[in-house]
């Protein structure tokens, strides 16, 4: 009975990883054996017949027959996949040549400080799969290319090569998403990275937390609109998909708070994007991680929240010289970027002046984020103050929000800074000396 249900809680991916590795393993044997004629059951890997996919309903399995994939990339699949699921399968390729007494110059492949094992690269591919036969290597030139369909969806990635060295001593990886499908999960959030520049935004307030004035209201309202009817609108193929909206006005009045509240309204996941990391110094760099990041956010539904964006978003330089070209020509690849994708994404600058009319003309919707009136503020305090918070009678929140024009950054700053101070002196209330000194560090800031 026990044997049973061990049998039934095998997860389903662990069984299609398992054939794919016996096959692989045999694969990669058979080239040994070939290239060194030790003698083989068959003239050809390729004789060696693969694991069936068509009822193997693991994401792994339905990936490789949705793109048509064949034997050449299931098996340059499973080499990048190899070092994170079975790495003592690659020890073969640490064979040495005994008349030079080094490696094999066309197993290709590297090594790290802190991985022992063998790491694949293009050399490697083509050994894999040609067995150092020129033809059929000049033949498989265009897996090398950015269009394939395993680079051009972002499953596999070849790194950089240094200046200089052959094209395919490119390393070879798989990527952190889909390695994480592959095994199994299905609740994968991508780690920040130079090729993920972006991190999950999450907030513990509920919508109703949310304070600002009425036209705000209802431009947050007309996003919450269109992703209610976002499928019904795609259905009609007049209207392009996705929308895009901007939202403006000083730090601190709400705009990523508002971001995230429209994410976990809608059941969403958002990503705030950090535009120095994206923006490369290196040509061509930039182009590719946004490319990454929009394809990455389009495929799992994600909103993507670009913040603090004025750098990127003002006006296009004079070409001065080729690092104004090169600016100008980012600015224009986001955009286009912006305008493709089709999902929902929020740019949010701190300008509180008057827009630039092309670039409103780039959005659906622009949310004016302005400065609290003197009743949001009192409603700013009155949440940030709330039911757990003990306040000294003379703690008066109308005079507070008349007297000083903060933001609500500024007042949870301020209720922070009350909060230490009590602790300080081991007391649970909160008095006007608290506020006062509190208020008074944050308008010196």
């Amino acid at each position: 009975m026990h044997q049973q249900a061990n049998k039934e809680e095998v997860n389903p991916s662990v069984q299609t990883l398992q054939r794919e590795i016996r096959w692989f393993t045999k694969v990669l044997e058979t080239r040994m054996q070939l290239y060194f004629r030790q003698g083989s059951e068959v003239k050809s890997i390729y004789d060696i017949p693969p694991p069936k996919l068509e009822e193997d309903e693991t994401l792994y399995s339905q990936m490789l027959m949705h793109y048509g994939f064949g034997v050449h990339e299931r098996l340059i699949l499973l080499l990048a996949m190899m070092p994170h699921i079975k790495p003592e399968v690659l020890d073969l390729f640490f064979t040495r040549n005994s008349l030079f007494d080094r490696p094999y110059s066309e197993f290709g492949g590297i090594t790290s400080q802190t991985h022992r094992g063998f790491l694949p690269t293009g050399e490697t591919v083509m050994f894999l799969l040609t067995g150092g036969d020129l033809k059929q290597r000049l033949q498989l030139m265009y897996l090398f290319d950015s269009t394939y369909p395993l680079q051009s969806h972002h499953i596999l990635e070849w790194g950089k090569a240094k200046a200089g060295d052959p094209l395919w001593s490119r390393p070879l990886t798989i990527s952190e998403e889909y390695l994480t499908y592959f095994l199994g999960k299905e609740d994968y959030q991508p780690t920040y990275s130079a090729n993920f520049p972006a991190r999950l935004l999450k907030t513990p307030l509920q919508w109703e937390d949310l304070v600002v004035n009425p036209e705000t209201a209802n431009g947050l309202q007309g996003i919450l609109n269109w992703v209610d009817q976002e499928y019904e609108l795609q259905m009609n193929r007049r209207i392009k998909p996705g929308y895009r909206a901007l939202f403006y006005g000083p730090s601190g009045t709400g705009k990523t708070l508002a971001a995230a509240l429209l994410a976990k309204k809608t059941d969403k996941e958002i990503y705030r994007i950090n535009l120095a990391a994206v923006v490369s110094k290196y040509i061509g760099e930039t182009e590719k991680n946004l490319n990454s990041l929009f394809e990455r956010a389009e495929r799992n539904e994600w909103i993507l929240f670009f913040d603090e964006a004025d750098a990127l978003f003002g006006k296009r330089t004079d070409v001065k010289d080729s690092h104004d070209r090169y600016a100008n020509q980012e600015v224009s690849y986001f955009f286009d970027c912006l305008h493709n994708f089709q999902g929902l994404c929020i740019v949010a600058i701190h300008n509180n002046e008057p827009l630039d009319t092309e670039l409103v003309k780039r959005f659906q919707t622009v949310v004016h984020f302005p400065l609290p009136d003197e009743k949001e503020r009192l409603l700013l305090w009155q949440k940030a103050f709330g039911d757990d918070i003990t306040l000294s009678p003379d703690v008066d929140l109308n005079k507070i929000a008349r007297d000083h024009p903060l933001t609500g950054e500024d007042i949870n700053e301020v209720l922070r800074h009350c909060l230490l101070a009590a602790a300080e002196r081991e007391d649970d209330v909160i008095s006007l000396a608290d506020v006062s000194k509190a208020v008074m560090k944050i308008v010196k800031w």
